[in-house]
């Protein structure tokens, strides 16, 4: 776009007979949602062409806006011929820029009070883009925008752009005079500054690449260079003069091509950005992002490694990306996410030796301990060694993938019965450690025999049992007597007393052996059966010492005495049973009565 800004109106006749001569270009792409419109659609278009012409106009742009797309390109229209002839990978200027890591301008809204008016499809229904050029070398983007604000009723545009900076001027959800009657009621236009040498050249182009591919996001319009066919959502201002006519214009692509680029790279650089904009990334590493984009702001959250995160692209600052995770926000620079989540959570079948290599020479970089959850980061994997962090100790290392796997091998099981744990998975093999009966110890299946025994470490000590010896239920329970009992040698009442308990003590359970509602219970090395109903899981009783006394049967001194308590036995007290006059409820051996609290003693 010139400085004068020629547009003027012209008649729509050409349109109508360019349509008649090749009416299959009337809808061309524009029929898929998003795709934007061809030159044949807008010239068959009938409508009211003085909404989109500026108010204020020379003889020299009235007779210029006058200009009508060339026999050339009329063959293209007629032709169809595909979009957009771009490249699948990218050019080496696109490359470059890209891995420079530029930081991608904010952008700035400095609206003015322009004419607003809706697009031909109505408000903040654009049907693509145009980019411009300001064709001043020794303009700036203030005095191109001071220049516009001022002349504005002559021509203007929605955006400029430059090196640093990406200024809105007026709202994209409304028209502008900035390329020709033919173009203004369809598209978004932009002014690209001129720079003045080559890297920074690539940095306005990255900065108005990435708005063209925002607002073809903001819009839901799909990425089509209508630079070659006159068909798609991303148009030149010389594709305009070339397919639609109202304007001579051939900016930006004498410009770009003073650089050695081009309008299609252009457009490549564009699909890139459209690429990545408003998509999830996953983080890389743990890390804690900032409340702003540098290391010393405030830590903002925590993030895990391979955390799902949303970029923000409109608020990139210095290669810093604006993420949300978790209805937190926060910056990350761009080397510490990825398009593609590499990071797991795996598990160690057993305790290894991280290396600082992915080999086994290398120094060790740390020990993590068998059944231990680490982040693997399949981006780095060497020769069949996978790259993983274990973030309790906070050491990063490679080990072979043969190490670990996707689910937990430990689990928590109970010794069924007493064992001797062995060495090998056979019985004549040495004894490591003895376990008692429902102790808890640590299986790990990723060590399970071939012949069924499992693997278990109890107290810090390994070994083998089969695995018939072990329950994932706890078969030991302990509870407390309500009273003084009589087990038995068997689950019913006419057989044989086993031994005595008195109230209050506590007991083992073997679950295992319960038999019609009576429990197999241990106490002091003997077993033997009682009911259920006799015991509890809390004790109610509280255990003191005998100062010796007679024990009552009422709580008074008149009242008959029950059993002699000598001096220093163990006595249990049921503090709910304490009487009004502060004796005490007793049970002593299989005896229980009344005396003063003061004849105990803790």
């Amino acid at each position: 776009m010139q400085k004068k800004y020629f547009i003027v109106l012209f008649t729509s006749l050409f349109g109508i007979l360019l349509f008649l001569a090749h009416p299959s270009m009337a809808k061309a792409e524009s029929d898929e949602p998003g795709a934007g419109i061809s030159a044949g659609e807008i010239l068959n278009n009938q409508i009211d062409e003085s909404t989109y012409t500026p108010t204020e106009q020379t003889e020299e742009e009235k007779e210029e806006n006058q200009a009508k797309p060339t026999e050339s390109q009329r063959f293209m229209l007629r032709s169809a011929l595909p979009e957009p002839y771009a490249q699948t990978a990218l050019s080496s200027a696109n490359q470059y820029i890209i891995n420079q890591n530029y930081s991608t301008a904010t952008i700035e809204k400095q609206l003015k009070n322009f004419t607003r008016f809706a697009y031909s499809d109505g408000v903040g229904k654009p049907r693509g883009i145009v980019i411009h050029e300001t064709a001043n070398d020794n303009s700036t983007i203030d005095s191109e925008i001071n220049y516009m604000t001022n002349n504005w009723q002559n021509a203007f545009v929605h955006a400029f752009v430059d090196r640093k900076q990406i200024i809105e001027i007026h709202p994209t959800d409304y028209g502008s005079w900035g390329a020709g009657p033919k173009a203004n009621p369809y598209f978004v236009q932009v002014e690209l500054v001129r720079e003045k040498n080559k890297e920074d050249f690539y940095r306005s182009v990255n900065n108005d690449a990435y708005y063209a591919a925002y607002i073809l996001k903001k819009y839901n319009l799909t990425p089509i260079n209508a630079h070659n066919t006159g068909s798609g959502t991303v148009w030149s201002h010389d594709a305009v003069s070339r397919f639609l006519g109202g304007t001579t214009h051939s900016d930006p692509v004498g410009y770009f091509a003073r650089y050695g680029y081009t309008f299609n790279e252009f457009f490549q650089l564009v699909q890139y950005k459209y690429d990545r904009m408003d998509k999830t990334y996953y983080t890389s590493v743990p890390i804690n992002p900032r409340t702003d984009a540098k290391w010393d702001a405030p830590v903002a959250m925590k993030i895990d490694a391979g955390a799902l995160v949303k970029v923000d692209t409109t608020k990139t600052k210095n290669g810093w990306a604006y993420i949300k995770y978790d209805n937190k926000t926060g910056y990350i620079p761009f080397g510490y996410i990825q398009t593609e989540n590499t990071i797991s959570t795996q598990y160690t079948k057993d305790k290894i030796n991280l290396r600082t290599d992915g080999k086994w020479d290398s120094s060790v970089a740390g020990t993590v301990p068998a059944g231990e959850a680490v982040i693997v980061n399949g981006s780095k994997y060497k020769n069949g060694w996978a790259y993983l962090t274990y973030t309790k100790s906070n050491i990063s290392g490679y080990i072979p993938t043969t190490y670990f796997q996707k689910t937990n091998p430990m689990s928590d099981v109970y010794a069924t019965m007493q064992m001797n744990l062995r060495a090998e998975p056979v019985w004549d093999s040495a004894v490591t450690t003895r376990v008692p009966f429902g102790a808890k110890v640590q299986a790990n299946s990723a060590k399970t025999a071939s012949n069924g025994w499992k693997y278990v470490t109890y107290n810090g000590i390994g070994g083998y049992q089969p695995a018939s010896y072990f329950s994932t239920t706890n078969p030991a329970k302990t509870v407390y007597t309500n009273s003084f009992i009589n087990p038995r040698t068997d689950a019913k009442w006419d057989s044989k007393i086993a031994y005595s308990i008195p109230a209050g003590e506590k007991v083992q359970v073997d679950l295992t052996k319960t038999k019609n509602g009576w429990w197999y219970v241990t106490y002091n090395g003997k077993s033997g059966y009682h009911p259920t109903a006799y015991f509890s899981d809390v004790n109610k009783y509280t255990t003191y010492y005998a100062i010796g006394f007679n024990l009552r049967a009422e709580p008074n001194w008149n009242s008959a005495v029950v059993t002699s308590v000598p001096t220093n036995a163990k006595v249990a007290v049921d503090p709910s049973k304490t009487a009004a006059n502060g004796w005490i409820f007793v049970a002593y051996d299989r005896y229980t009565g009344y005396i003063p609290s003061t004849y105990v003693k803790k």
